[in-house]
């Protein structure tokens, strides 16, 4: 039997029977944005997920990407800093920083919700641009506005 429970990350399917698939997205771990837009609740879907599929978070759970305010997110950083799709996992959170999508809540691609406003303020909204600058930026790097790393001369 799936249940819907919602809480402060909104609105998260379970099921514990099944690894619901859809189209090759893997919407087990919760992606909501996905199975709307499969199903026909989200009139568009802008991203391609895909990159989901890869990403290591689904293999040591969530509940290291959604802590509370101020705590230390050292061990979700360092998954993400050998996550081989966090660029666009980034790139997805930047390009929804509103009220319900990914970019409002945990770490995304390495970075939390005031570095990801930092970026997009920094680079004047265009996500691509700050994405790109994150890359250049110590993933492990906790503070409110990540610099890039020096170059080696």
């Amino acid at each position: 039997m799936t249940s819907r429970r919602s809480g402060e990350h909104g609105i998260r399917l379970m099921d514990n029977s099944h690894a619901w698939s859809f189209s090759g997205v893997n919407v087990a771990s919760g992606d909501v944005r996905t199975l709307l837009a499969i199903l026909g609740g989200d009139s568009v879907l802008t991203t391609d997920l895909r990159w989901q599929n890869e990403a290591l978070c689904g293999e040591v759970g969530q509940e290291i990407f959604y802590l509370e305010k101020g705590s230390n997110s050292g061990e979700a950083r360092t998954v993400c800093a050998q996550c081989p799709v966090r660029r666009p996992c980034l790139l997805d959170a930047l390009e929804h920083m509103d009220d319900n999508g990914p970019g409002q809540h945990g770490i995304w691609g390495s970075t939390s919700h005031d570095q990801r406003e930092y970026l997009l303020k920094l680079h004047r909204g265009d996500a691509r641009a700050a994405a790109e600058y994150a890359m250049r930026c110590d993933p492990l790097d906790a503070s409110p506005a990540p610099q890039p790393r020096q170059e080696a001369a």
